[in-house]
């Protein structure tokens, strides 16, 4: 059994939660600089993060003929409360092999709950947020790239339609 002298461990406990209130509250007003950026860019188009922002432990068995499942928080930009943020949502992924094939696994998606603005989530998933915010950037960038694409390509079809 580990012997702690409570004379030293709340003093120093004291002076890291001081640390880690503060660098909590610079990377809340980061996170909060970006949700307002992309809030501002009016781009208005809801997207999900695919990389789980935790690692859930999984529920369930491992045989052929079993399926497991475990909830995990994404990231996301979408409208929250009736206001553009930067989300999380639970989503609960179910995994097993169908019919017991073992060449032949699945894995499933589920809303395990409501969407919540991510500077109203928890520190750890706000911490995790900010680790993924890089690479969340640039499947945002590519997605509203692809959005363009896809609205030029239906619009042109419209016009020729028209002229035709």
């Amino acid at each position: 059994m580990t012997e702690v002298d409570l004379e030293t461990i709340f003093p120093a406990l004291e002076a890291q939660a001081a640390q880690l209130n503060e660098a909590s509250d610079h990377a809340n007003r980061v996170l909060g600089a970006i949700e307002k950026r992309l809030v501002d860019l009016n781009i208005g188009l809801e997207i999900w993060y695919p990389e789980p922002l935790d690692r859930a432990v999984s529920e369930g068995d491992l045989g052929p003929n079993e399926t497991s499942s475990r909830v995990v928080q994404v990231l996301g930009f979408a409208r929250v409360d009736g206001k553009w943020s930067l989300a999380v949502k639970p989503i609960r992924l179910v995994s097993g092999f169908f019919q017991g094939d073992m060449n032949c696994p699945f894995q499933n998606e589920y809303a395990a709950g409501p969407q919540t603005p991510l500077l109203k989530s928890s520190r750890g998933l706000r911490i995790a947020a900010l680790s993924a915010m890089p690479a969340f950037l640039v499947q945002l960038k590519k997605h509203v790239g692809s959005t363009i694409h896809d609205l030029n390509v239906a619009t042109s079809k419209l016009q020729m339609e028209r002229t035709t």
